[in-house]
């Protein structure tokens, strides 16, 4: 179609907010609307918007031109097709609101450039409703190709598959350097996936403060395990910072919260898990970190004792889960497992320290399951692998005693007169009080006056 005359803003001026003046300038004063009489987008819930706004969004790539959607619902016949480099911004996430019509089965916007990436796209401030009941097929926003683009403030509800799927580039590339700040995804309906965000073929990406809510639906994605999932990562190397977690669709719903499947050097921190029905986090691949998170009533909204709140498995391999601070569900019969390590194809040289586990109902199987090969599991509170060990007898001064137990112990040393406290020959600069002695390591004491001592597993 013909190039908009210039100018053609209809409702939309400088000043109305920072991001406006931003995309004015951006512009060189040209804003595409396609609410303008040129588009004639109604936005009023009713007809089908897609046209015009295809037609919008057409110009606004060719130009390229920022578009902005002026408040209203805009009901869509079809997918939003968008083919190259696009800023579009919404006049807020709950007054700009683009809802899928009955039976389209595809996403609500989605990337369709021929070949290679789309890089440095901007999406923000507007909702996706994509009529999940309503549909048997598509994402809120398929992100073909995505490369260092940003999607800020969306909410994602009621998506048949996932909110947001970012996928490779057309060719087989991957796509990368993405960044999705502040966004919700929730309302997840009996139908699908119903998912918050899927990674394939798509690494490097930054999620920082979003939130996931009340998601899963009725199938568990593909390669995805049996259950919904909340967040899918079948690619690696992604940096999830500051995230919420919250619940599932239903009660007695089992839907994963963080899934890394077969992918590597995914990095969790700082996240909150509120009641997640299953497993809080799922790791079936190598290298990833989990640090620093509060995990909540795990398995709250599950079915009986299916949840962990980190469980690793099928080969997983030097994975990091340290400082976390994880509690059981209030209600009996809920939690699993706090930390479930599983040995399946081989898994271990993982690292599960300094955690903090606590029981405020019930743990149907363990607080801390480990059985990966040559896997560390030391200095997590709330959790004894063995309880009080019957202590070995005080040997002779200077004579080393190596620790008789299969696990790491604590030894806490009181009473007599003891001049030199040495682990593996080294002296520790104590006489007294709890050193720290792992599994095939000795103990030296060198006393004139011997001590007594009691062992615990580490």
């Amino acid at each position: 179609m013909p190039w908009p005359p210039a100018n053609k803003v209809a409702g939309v001026t400088r000043g109305m907010t920072a991001d406006l003046d931003w995309l004015w300038s951006w512009g060189n004063g040209q804003v595409i609307n396609p609410k303008d009489n040129y588009y004639g987008a109604l936005g009023n819930n009713s007809g089908n918007d897609a046209p015009a706004i295809n037609n919008a969004i057409a110009d606004a790539v060719a130009g390229p031109y920022p578009l902005f959607l002026p408040p209203g619902t805009y009901l869509l016949g079809a997918p939003l097709s968008v083919g190259g480099t696009l800023n579009f911004l919404g006049a807020g996430r709950e007054s700009s609101i683009l809802q899928l019509a009955n039976g389209v089965n595809d996403s609500v916007i989605k990337f369709t450039q021929g070949s290679g990436a789309i890089t440095g796209a901007r999406f923000a401030d507007f909702t996706v409703n994509g009529n999940g009941l309503n549909q048997s097929a598509g994402h809120g926003i398929s992100a073909v190709g995505a490369v260092q683009s940003s999607f800020e403030r969306i909410h994602c509800t009621s998506v048949w598959g996932f909110g947001l799927a970012l996928q490779p580039i057309p060719g087989g590339a991957f796509g990368h350097h993405n960044r999705v700040v502040g966004c919700l995804f929730d309302g997840a309906v009996a139908a699908g996936n119903g998912g918050g965000v899927w990674t394939t073929s798509s690494d490097e990406n930054f999620f920082w403060g979003c939130d996931f809510e009340y998601l899963g639906g009725t199938t568990a994605p593909s390669g995805g395990g049996s259950f919904p999932v909340m967040f899918y990562d079948q690619a690696g190397l992604q940096m999830i910072d500051h995230c919420c977690f919250v619940g599932a669709r239903g009660n007695n719903l089992n839907v994963v919260g963080i899934r890394v499947t077969n992918a590597n050097q995914t990095r969790i921190t700082g996240c909150t898990f509120d009641g997640v029905g299953g497993d809080n986090v799922m790791l079936v691949g190598n290298d990833n970190v989990v640090v620093a998170n509060e995990f909540t009533s795990v398995g709250d909204q599950g079915t009986v004792n299916t949840a962990a709140g980190v469980h690793t498995e099928f080969g997983a391999l030097r994975n990091i889960i340290m400082g976390n601070n994880l509690s059981t569900s209030s209600t009996a019969g809920k939690t699993g497992w706090l930390i479930y390590e599983q040995q399946i194809g081989n898994s271990g040289s993982n690292v599960i320290e300094g955690n903090t586990l606590r029981v405020q109902g019930s743990v149907g199987t363990a607080l801390l399951a480990t059985a990966g090969i040559a896997s560390i599991t030391r200095g997590n509170i709330g959790y004894n692998p063995v309880g009080k060990l019957g202590p070995p007898a005080v040997p002779a001064t200077t004579v080393a005693l190596v620790n008789p137990y299969n696990v790491d112990c604590d030894v806490n040393i009181t009473g007599g007169t003891v001049t030199v406290i040495s682990i593996g020959g080294q002296a520790t600069g104590q006489t007294s009080g709890k050193v720290f002695v792992p599994a095939g390591q000795s103990i030296t004491l060198t006393y004139s006056v011997a001590p007594t001592w009691t062992w615990f597993g580490a």
